[in-house]
């Protein structure tokens, strides 16, 4: 586990006062705001990343996860005054590698923004198993909405299984429980 810390571009690491080799664009009490550090999806995208090294988002408290909603907020408006729709994932699927968690900001068209449920929905759908012991989509839009609100997410999903979710709202969008981590895209 020191091995994984001590590489990963995301820790702040504390002992030496070293700060992330990922550049951090802002930087809240327990979150930061930095560039994507494997190539990006599509020009202009971020990271939110808790400053404690966390398998998956589902790991954060509370306070972490107000930072990560107001992070959220601003990119929606910073995207949306650029006149681009924003989607926001994180793919935990493989978690014995012990990476840092992180959640992608993926600037869109509006015309792809609005296709997006489709799209995940789909991909999802065909990227896994035929035949699996959980349910294939977990709609946290549509839990947040019936009630839910912003913990959709966390009420959903089990932080000790390996999963993706992709955000099209900041309350909620689409998750995913991997099953086989082989199959999963990478």
């Amino acid at each position: 586990m020191n091995r994984i810390l001590d590489s990963c571009p995301l820790c702040h690491h504390e002992d030496s006062n070293t700060p992330p080799a990922a550049p951090v664009v802002s930087l809240a009490t327990r979150v930061f705001l930095t560039l994507p550090t494997e190539p990006e999806i599509s020009d202009g995208g971020a990271t939110i990343v808790p400053v404690q090294h966390r398998g998956n988002l589902l790991e954060c408290d509370e306070d972490e996860w107000e930072e990560i909603r107001n992070f959220m907020k601003s990119l929606l408006r910073m995207y949306h005054d650029q006149g681009r729709d924003v989607v926001f994932y994180e793919n935990a699927a493989l978690p014995h590698r012990k990476k840092h968690a992180a959640m992608e900001a993926v600037p869109l068209p509006y015309s792809l923004g609005e296709t997006a449920p489709a799209f995940f929905k789909e991909a999802i759908m065909s990227a896994d198993e035929e035949w699996t012991q959980h349910k294939k989509l977990l709609d946290t839009l549509a839990k947040a909405k019936q009630g839910l609100g912003k913990l959709a997410f966390r009420r959903t999903l089990a932080k000790e299984m390996p999963y993706f979710h992709v955000w099209f709202e900041i309350d909620g969008g689409l998750g995913h429980v991997v099953e086989d981590a082989n199959r999963w895209p990478k």
